[in-house]
Protein backbone atom coordinates (compact mmCIF):
# COMPACT_ATOMS: atom_id res chain seq x y z
CA UNK A 1 0.00 0.00 0.00
CA UNK A 2 2.74 2.23 0.89
CA UNK A 3 5.62 1.04 -0.87
CA UNK A 4 8.83 2.96 -1.94
CA UNK A 5 8.83 5.15 0.79
CA UNK A 6 12.19 6.47 2.64
CA UNK A 7 13.35 9.20 4.67
CA UNK A 8 16.80 8.73 5.92
CA UNK A 9 16.92 10.85 9.40
CA UNK A 10 19.06 10.52 12.22
CA UNK A 11 17.20 10.08 15.51
CA UNK A 12 17.90 12.08 18.27
CA UNK A 13 16.68 12.00 21.45
CA UNK A 14 14.46 9.00 21.16
CA UNK A 15 13.58 6.64 24.33
CA UNK A 16 14.68 3.60 22.52
CA UNK A 17 13.35 1.23 20.36
CA UNK A 18 9.64 -0.97 21.30
CA UNK A 19 7.18 -3.16 19.11
CA UNK A 20 3.96 -1.72 18.38
CA UNK A 21 1.62 -4.53 19.58
CA UNK A 22 -1.74 -3.05 18.63
CA UNK A 23 -2.86 -0.80 16.48
CA UNK A 24 -5.84 1.20 17.76
CA UNK A 25 -6.24 3.51 15.25
CA UNK A 26 -4.93 5.74 12.83
CA UNK A 27 -2.72 8.30 15.26
CA UNK A 28 -2.73 5.79 17.93
CA UNK A 29 -0.89 2.55 18.75
CA UNK A 30 0.04 -0.07 21.95
CA UNK A 31 3.26 -0.73 22.58
CA UNK A 32 5.16 -3.73 23.82
CA UNK A 33 6.14 -2.18 27.14
CA UNK A 34 2.39 -1.27 27.65
CA UNK A 35 2.65 2.24 27.07
CA UNK A 36 -0.47 3.75 25.00
CA UNK A 37 0.98 6.36 21.94
CA UNK A 38 -0.80 8.54 19.83
CA UNK A 39 1.28 10.33 17.32
CA UNK A 40 1.94 13.86 17.25
CA UNK A 41 1.06 16.95 15.50
CA UNK A 42 -1.60 14.49 13.13
CA UNK A 43 -5.44 13.46 13.63
CA UNK A 44 -6.40 10.79 11.86
CA UNK A 45 -10.36 10.04 11.66
CA UNK A 46 -12.56 8.31 14.90
CA UNK A 47 -14.19 5.31 14.78
CA UNK A 48 -17.32 6.69 13.55
CA UNK A 49 -15.77 8.98 11.34
CA UNK A 50 -15.18 8.35 7.45
CA UNK A 51 -12.07 6.72 6.55
CA UNK A 52 -11.41 5.56 9.88
CA UNK A 53 -10.81 1.65 9.08
CA UNK A 54 -8.37 2.62 6.20
CA UNK A 55 -6.14 4.93 7.88
CA UNK A 56 -6.38 2.32 10.60
CA UNK A 57 -5.35 -0.34 8.36
CA UNK A 58 -2.30 2.07 6.89
CA UNK A 59 -0.78 2.55 10.29
CA UNK A 60 -0.92 -1.21 11.01
CA UNK A 61 0.70 -2.03 7.25
CA UNK A 62 3.40 0.70 8.54
CA UNK A 63 3.93 -0.26 12.41
CA UNK A 64 2.47 -3.43 13.57
CA UNK A 65 4.47 -6.06 15.13
CA UNK A 66 7.61 -3.69 14.30
CA UNK A 67 10.13 -2.14 16.04
CA UNK A 68 10.02 1.31 16.35
CA UNK A 69 11.79 4.49 17.64
CA UNK A 70 10.01 7.21 19.43
CA UNK A 71 10.99 11.18 20.06
CA UNK A 72 8.74 12.04 22.55
CA UNK A 73 6.71 15.57 22.28
CA UNK A 74 4.31 15.73 25.38
CA UNK A 75 1.40 14.56 26.75
CA UNK A 76 -2.35 14.68 26.25
CA UNK A 77 -4.61 16.09 29.22
CA UNK A 78 -5.79 12.42 29.49
CA UNK A 79 -2.11 11.80 30.20
CA UNK A 80 -1.49 9.44 26.78
CA UNK A 81 1.98 10.33 25.35
CA UNK A 82 2.54 11.94 22.32
CA UNK A 83 5.35 11.07 20.04
CA UNK A 84 6.63 11.35 16.32
CA UNK A 85 7.26 7.79 15.22
CA UNK A 86 10.05 6.09 13.29
CA UNK A 87 9.96 2.35 11.77
CA UNK A 88 13.68 1.03 10.32
CA UNK A 89 13.00 0.47 6.89
CA UNK A 90 16.25 -1.35 5.26
CA UNK A 91 17.55 -0.21 2.12
CA UNK A 92 20.15 -2.76 0.70
CA UNK A 93 22.58 -2.31 3.09
CA UNK A 94 21.66 1.25 3.95
CA UNK A 95 19.22 1.55 7.49
CA UNK A 96 17.08 4.04 6.70
CA UNK A 97 13.96 5.57 8.70
CA UNK A 98 10.12 6.43 7.99
CA UNK A 99 8.70 8.33 9.74
CA UNK A 100 5.23 7.44 10.38
CA UNK A 101 3.84 10.15 11.28
CA UNK A 102 4.60 12.12 8.14
CA UNK A 103 3.28 9.08 5.78
CA UNK A 104 0.32 9.03 7.15
CA UNK A 105 -0.48 12.21 6.51
CA UNK A 106 1.29 12.28 2.94
CA UNK A 107 -1.10 9.48 1.90
CA UNK A 108 -4.10 11.44 3.18
CA UNK A 109 -4.99 9.06 6.08
CA UNK A 110 -4.81 12.05 9.00
CA UNK A 111 -4.48 15.63 9.19
CA UNK A 112 -1.97 18.37 10.73
CA UNK A 113 -3.78 19.25 13.88
CA UNK A 114 -3.14 22.46 13.81
CA UNK A 115 -3.12 23.14 18.21
CA UNK A 116 0.17 21.20 18.22
CA UNK A 117 2.76 23.82 17.32
CA UNK A 118 2.47 25.65 20.66
CA UNK A 119 3.45 22.75 22.28
CA UNK A 120 5.46 20.86 20.24
CA UNK A 121 9.50 20.85 20.83
CA UNK A 122 10.18 19.86 17.45
CA UNK A 123 8.53 22.62 15.30
CA UNK A 124 10.69 20.96 12.17
CA UNK A 125 8.99 18.04 12.47
CA UNK A 126 5.61 19.81 12.25
CA UNK A 127 6.63 21.85 9.04
CA UNK A 128 7.50 18.48 7.79
CA UNK A 129 3.57 17.42 8.61
CA UNK A 130 2.38 20.47 7.35
CA UNK A 131 4.64 20.34 3.61
CA UNK A 132 2.84 16.53 3.66
CA UNK A 133 -0.74 17.33 3.96
CA UNK A 134 0.20 20.29 1.57
CA UNK A 135 0.66 17.78 -1.40
CA UNK A 136 -2.09 15.35 0.07
CA UNK A 137 -5.02 18.26 -0.68
CA UNK A 138 -3.42 19.20 -3.77
CA UNK A 139 -3.06 15.12 -5.18
CA UNK A 140 -6.72 14.27 -3.74
CA UNK A 141 -5.82 11.55 -1.65
CA UNK A 142 -7.23 9.78 1.29
CA UNK A 143 -9.54 12.55 3.26
CA UNK A 144 -9.17 14.97 -0.04
CA UNK A 145 -10.37 12.79 -2.36
CA UNK A 146 -13.51 13.88 -4.09
CA UNK A 147 -16.34 11.83 -2.38
CA UNK A 148 -19.00 10.86 -4.54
Amino acid sequence: MLAGLSAALVLVGCSGPLVVEEVVSGDEVRLSDGTTLRYAGIQAPRSSEPMFEESRQANASLVQGKVVEVIEDGEDPDGVSRAFVYTPVQTGETRQFLFVNRELTLFGYARTEQEATAASQHPDLLDSLRQAEQIAREEALGLWAEKP
